[in-house]
């Protein structure tokens, strides 16, 4: 199993949205065309089955985001979760996440959640007046399995391995839940610099997986003040005695490329960081700054963001976990090597 992003975004799963209000064409007299001499027409996109707007309010999408590319031109509208979603744009073709994306997920933070690529005819002409998306949730799954998680250290050998054992678990102070510790050497530096990969997927919907929707997520230049990703330091203790120092990790994010790329095709977000000398622990969270298909500041874009969870400072506790919402990931750096660890902090 998966775990979404959200907990109650399974709702979801291989979800064809958006059944669509009908808009009478308007007379010829009031018709716009582009430059080229290409007729606009106005689509609904959403907003008519109630039922379903409330349901995925309740999962924590409120707020939607639609990008259309003609090839030359943007074309972008926002609503959310109480309105019909509504775009004009020109007739033409619009096959695939380069071309058209639905992005949905929190208007307070802007998270995004999930995405959706047209579904049926890409072809809109004169005489379309509704579309329908598919939206997919975006999913991780971090637990304490090499092979199956979807945060994972690829570097350096042998933390990679299982042979340090990498992946022991350590008990939250506040709420007792077993956590996943993601083991690191101290002192990594230079050309041994810790390489650490998140990856993401979507919920299966008929064959569409994250393939499909790359072309239309762009991940945006990182600075300093926004590197796509932060770390915070962990209060730990061992029998009643504090584990120390308060290790803070400074990352880079290397894949999707930093002065700005699309999303790669295989989900996988790929980052690295030097470690101090000092035993401890650290936390990691992804906060990556996307737009849909492409930077274009002319047109407006809406900046999104990948987060590991809707509460990303506090530490993932995995799937198992009753109250899965956190997405921030435990590191353990240096001669960590007593399981029974109890975490004081967030």
């Amino acid at each position: 199993m998966k775990k979404v992003l959200f907990p109650l975004l399974a709702a979801l799963l291989a979800l064809a949205i958006f059944s669509c209000n009908d808009f009478a064409a308007p007379p010829l007299a009031e018709r716009e065309y582009t430059e080229d001499g290409r007729l606009m027409v106005d689509l609904t996109i959403g907003g008519t089955d109630r039922a379903l707007t409330a349901a995925l309010a309740r999962a924590g999408v409120d707020f939607y985001e639609v990008t259309f590319y003609d090839g030359t031109r943007y074309y972008r509208a926002v609503w959310d979760f109480t309105r019909t979603g509504r775009i004009r744009v020109p007739v033409g073709v619009y096959g695939g996440a380069a071309r058209a994306i639905l992005f949905a997920g929190r208007e307070s933070d802007k998270t995004l959640l999930a995405v959706g690529i047209l579904t049926g005819d890409d072809t809109i002409t004169s005489t379309t007046t509704q579309v329908t998306f598919t939206l997919n949730a975006l999913l991780t799954d971090v637990k304490p399995d090499k092979d199956e998680s979807s945060f994972q250290i690829t570097a350096p050998t042998p933390y990679e391995t299982a042979d340090v054992d990498p992946f022991p678990t350590v008990r939250h102070g506040i709420n007792n839940a077993l956590i996943p510790l993601f083991k690191v050497p101290a002192g990594a530096t230079g050309t041994g610099l810790v390489r650490a990969e998140f990856s993401l997927s979507t919920t299966a919907s008929g064959t569409a997986t994250f393939n499909d929707y790359a072309p239309g997520i762009y991940a945006l230049p990182r600075t300093t003040e926004a590197s796509g990703i932060f770390t915070a330091g962990v209060s730990a203790s061992n029998g009643g005695l504090p584990i120390k120092p308060l290790l803070i990790l400074t990352p880079t994010i290397n894949t999707p490329a930093p002065g700005g790329a699309l999303m790669p095709t295989s989900g996988t977000i790929a980052l690295s960081f030097a470690t101090p000398a000092d035993d401890g622990l650290s936390r990691i969270a992804l906060a990556l700054p996307v737009v849909a298909i492409a930077n274009n500041t002319a047109s407006n874009p809406l900046t999104w963001y990948i987060r590991g969870g809707l509460e990303n400072n506090l530490l993932d506790e995995g799937i198992a976990s009753p109250t899965p919402g956190g997405g921030a990931i435990l590191l353990g750096i240096g001669n960590i090597n007593i399981i029974d660890i109890v975490v004081n902090g967030p």
